[in-house]
């Protein structure tokens, strides 16, 4: 086999244990605890009982393979601003980036619910988000209701 196959095969394989374990719809939605960027802790649990949207995003917008990033914020921003019955939670990729940076972004858009900078990709690795903006909106009962990149201020 050529070292381009082998590759390819490799990929592939990789990609399939990715996909494998991720949470999916009606799975129990992986606990994390974190601290968000006014200082406090935020995790699954304190939510039980009330729906919560997790938003991942990444603070290097506007970018060149994300041409939309932009209205894809100021989407964020408006659904979550008009949402009263539902809780929304921010998880910003730690690449590139650092806790300032997070900062600047998070006040640049207006984000009103907490934000989490995932310094260590820890969050977006357990959920399995590879592309943002992301949503998973986790239900009363602690279950992924549902996932993707259609942001909505709606458990569908």
């Amino acid at each position: 086999m050529n070292k381009y196959a082998t590759a390819v095969l490799l990929t592939t394989l990789s990609a399939c244990t990715f996909a494998a374990d991720k949470p999916l719809p009606g799975d129990s939605a992986p606990a994390f605890s974190a601290t968000s960027l006014k200082g406090n802790t935020v995790n699954l649990e304190q939510y039980r009982g009330q729906p919560v949207s997790l938003v991942f995003l990444d603070s290097l917008c506007p970018m060149p393979h994300w041409p939309d990033c932009e209205s894809q914020l100021a989407k964020v921003q408006k659904l979550s601003a008009r949402d009263q019955k539902n809780q929304w939670v921010g998880v910003v990729k730690g690449f590139y980036v650092d806790q300032a940076w997070v900062k600047t972004f998070a006040e640049r858009w207006q984000l009103e619910f907490p934000v989490i900078w995932d310094q260590d990709n820890k969050i977006f690795s357990t959920y399995k988000v590879f592309g943002n903006p992301y949503q998973i909106w986790v239900d009363e009962q602690g279950r992924i209701q549902s996932r993707g990149d259609n942001i909505s201020a709606n458990v569908d």
